[in-house]
């Protein structure tokens, strides 16, 4: 019989989330090619990443989480406690009939309001069954969490409803037991990077690519990119060439203004790339809003990067660009002082010719760490 493995992503905002799974479930498969995987999703912009063999979804209705820390539906015009409803439905009676030897969480160990519970519980009452769940790096501002996680007791549920917690991150970058989580009961794996050699910059004409992930909220700092690359032309001479990844989720009259901009400029837009690795390797800079996998693709390639972090709801995208930066990994400039003048300043600052800091990087083996602990419950 096949090894089934499930992933869970709730997705209430961009495809972070989803694009994790997605890249351990490639990784499983590379181990374990009999395998069969099905991820069970929220995320609007699954159909832009093509599944392998062996890979199916299960869609849930999308929600997202508003500001003062409520989830609404996404598309939906439905009550919240009936979407909650199908949702719970869905999950619990995909693990039924699927039936899977090992269950992948991502980022909330409950899901959206506690949407998890059943399904874990009836796989915790399964010998066959194991579960496991992955956090990135950074989540918020440690107080943040740990009131949040005291009012679900999410300590204890880690410790009865999950067989391995795994960090997508490293202590020595950042210390997760600061969420109220002991040490003793935590598995850092690494950052995900991608494999391969990292490749020097690419010779002749600057390369900027600018990204915003699934790009809801990624405009302004595109926008800016694109209002740069006049004062680029003024600071540096010589040929420049500017791409710009919206996302599949930025709203369509948002790219339609990128596009107006971009033809006058001399800037390729595109929402989504399917070689968004080849593209980031053959850039001389990255511009992004310092997203998990944004910053793991980055650190891969030992590309010099300027992040633009999402300044909340929470500080996830802060903290992490601040690590970065302390590092002399990348540098960092505040959404509410990103100014055209003040980006083409960082973007020449980041042309000068200096050796990377290797010695800075963090562990980036995360994905075959990863991997390796999910197949060892399942032995």
């Amino acid at each position: 019989m096949s090894l089934r493995v499930a992933f869970y992503s709730h997705n209430g905002f961009g495809l972070g989330h989803f694009r994790r799974n997605l890249i351990l479930a490639q990784a499983l498969l590379r181990r374990k090619p009999s395998a069969d995987v099905l991820i069970i999703t929220g995320s609007s912009g699954l159909n832009e990443f093509p599944l392998p063999l062996n890979v199916d979804c299960v869609k849930l209705p999308a929600v997202r989480k508003q500001a003062a820390g409520r989830w609404r539906p996404l598309a939906l015009d439905i009550e919240m406690e009936h979407l909650l409803q199908l949702r719970r439905t869905i999950i619990l009676e995909s693990v039924r009939a699927y039936r899977p030897h090992l269950f992948v969480a991502d980022f909330l160990p409950l899901g959206v309001e506690e949407e998890l519970r059943p399904a874990l519980e009836e796989l915790r009452d399964r010998p066959d069954a194991r579960s496991a769940i992955g956090f990135r790096d950074v989540l918020d501002e440690p107080q943040a969490i740990r009131e949040a996680w005291a009012a679900e007791d999410i300590p204890t549920v880690l410790r009865e409803l999950y067989d391995r917690v795994l960090v997508y991150g490293a202590a020595d970058w950042f210390d997760f037991s600061q969420y109220g989580v002991k040490g003793e009961d935590l598995t850092y794996v690494g950052l995900l990077g991608r494999a391969g050699m990292p490749k020097p910059r690419p010779p002749g004409s600057i390369r900027l690519l600018a990204t915003s992930g699934g790009g809801a909220d990624g405009y302004p700092v595109l926008a800016t990119t694109l209002d740069a690359i006049d004062l680029l032309h003024d600071q540096i001479g010589g040929k420049l060439t500017c791409t710009i990844l919206t996302g599949p989720l930025m709203p369509e009259s948002d790219v339609e203004r990128l596009r107006a901009v971009g033809k006058r400029v001399g800037a390729r837009i595109h929402r989504f790339a399917e070689d968004f690795a080849g593209k980031l390797a053959r850039s001389s800079i990255v511009i992004g809003m310092c997203g998990y996998n944004t910053v793991c693709d980055v650190l891969s390639y030992r590309r010099p990067a300027l992040f633009v972090p999402r300044p909340g709801p929470s500080r996830e995208q802060p903290i992490r660009s601040r690590i970065l930066a302390d590092r002399g990994l990348s540098l960092t400039l505040p959404l509410a002082e990103c100014t055209a003048h003040a980006m083409a300043d960082a973007l020449v600052s980041l042309l000068e010719d200096r050796p990377y800091p290797e010695e800075a990087l963090p562990e980036l083996g995360g994905v075959d760490r990863s991997v390796q602990e999910l197949l060892s419950l399942v032995a």
